[in-house]
């Protein structure tokens, strides 16, 4: 059975979809963003682990391509001198 949405495809509408609402959301009033607090809230553990499990799920999802197809062959030349 062919897939008519590929995983890419899945993945740049989600991409699409999450800049949209984030663009969308109407902000406080009044209340200044500190980048620097933002920065270092990256190097949270939770968020950290966060991050690493989902890269874990997108790559288990992804990473097998079902449109291409390779082959590695190695020759080793053996010459007595």
């Amino acid at each position: 059975m062919a897939q008519k949405i590929s995983a890419d495809q899945v993945l740049a509408m989600l991409v699409i979809y999450t800049a949209s609402i984030a663009l969308t959301l109407p902000g406080r009033p009044g209340v200044a963003v500190k980048v620097t607090t933002r920065l270092r809230s990256i190097w949270d553990p939770a968020a950290l682990l966060f991050c690493q499990m989902l890269w874990l799920v997108v790559f288990l999802i992804t990473s097998r391509s079902r449109a291409t197809d390779s082959t590695l062959s190695f020759f080793v030349r053996h010459d007595r001198i």
